[in-house]
């Protein structure tokens, strides 16, 4: 336990190592399926993480640059790509923008991960859980994606990104997600690297990211057996610097959760919110 009584557990993280990739002139990269062609090197290391379910309430979007709030979704099938292709970018949305207040929301995408592969879902990119700290985005990839928006951000006083997640398997979770604290994080962590998507019957999707170096400050927190009517809602852009920018996250070996715990299965989508 910690200071506040809170359970903790230890778990390792996959950090970025000191040098970051063997050869420093070779662009710092990697692959989220054909991960031996990765650049980026990694160092373990083991890290206590609280859980957070016992006071949940008291995270905050503005503060930690996280939140769990309830929800329960439309959807009746979360494998049903064509039902969650069209239908859950707009439902987080609009999650997002009753949850910050935002002027209007966009959602992005839809991205379904399975702690073990399914080879009967439809593959349309990564579907495995990152098990390294990073954020989804640098500042000039997010600043790329608002552009690309069309919205016009000129008429808005503030514009940010969020990830909405959420777990459909049943608990405990084998691999929970982990939240670290973004007051936590100093700028001279990060480092910017690119994601590489290997897309089956097509070019690789190149998308730049944050990975982070080990530092002892950082402060992680987890849900325990999170459900499907709850979900994560985390900080990855604000163009407003006094608010979290981004939260690094990662999946981790839940030390609790036993040898039969089922496969975690977690659908999410990123969100652009536009304030006046």
């Amino acid at each position: 336990m910690n200071d506040n009584g809170s359970t903790q557990v230890t778990a390792t993280f996959e950090y970025l190592a000191d040098p970051a990739t063997d050869d420093p002139s070779a662009p710092l990269n990697y692959y989220t399926e054909g991960r031996s062609k990765s650049t980026m090197r990694v160092v373990p290391v083991a890290m206590p993480i609280t859980d957070g379910r016992d006071n949940a309430g008291d995270f905050s979007l503005d503060v930690e640059g996280f939140a769990l709030v309830s929800h329960g979704s439309a959807i009746t099938d979360f494998l049903d790509k064509a039902q969650t292709d069209r239908d859950y970018p707009a439902e987080t949305a609009e999650l997002v923008r009753e949850v910050t207040g935002a002027q209007f929301a966009i959602g992005l995408g839809v991205n379904v991960r399975f702690g073990v592969r399914r080879d009967d879902y439809l593959k349309c990119g990564d579907d495995q859980p990152a098990r390294f700290p990073h954020a989804d985005f640098t500042d000039q990839s997010a600043t790329t994606i608002l552009d690309m928006a069309g919205a016009g951000a000129g008429d808005y006083s503030r514009c940010a990104i969020y990830n909405a997640w959420r777990v459909f398997s049943d608990p405990p979770q084998d691999l929970p997600l982990a939240l670290c604290d973004a007051r936590t994080v100093s700028q001279s962590d990060e480092e910017a690297a690119e994601a590489v998507l290997d897309i089956p019957g097509g070019e690789p999707f190149r998308a730049m990211t944050t990975v982070y170096r080990p530092n002892p400050a950082n402060n992680w927190t987890y849900f325990r057996d999170m459900t499907v009517d709850e979900m994560l809602i985390f900080k990855a852009f604000d163009s407003d610097p006094t608010r979290p920018q981004r939260v690094p996250h990662s999946s981790f070996a839940n030390p609790l959760a036993g040898p039969d715990a089922p496969s975690r299965y977690s659908i999410e989508s990123r969100i652009l919110a536009y304030f006046k």
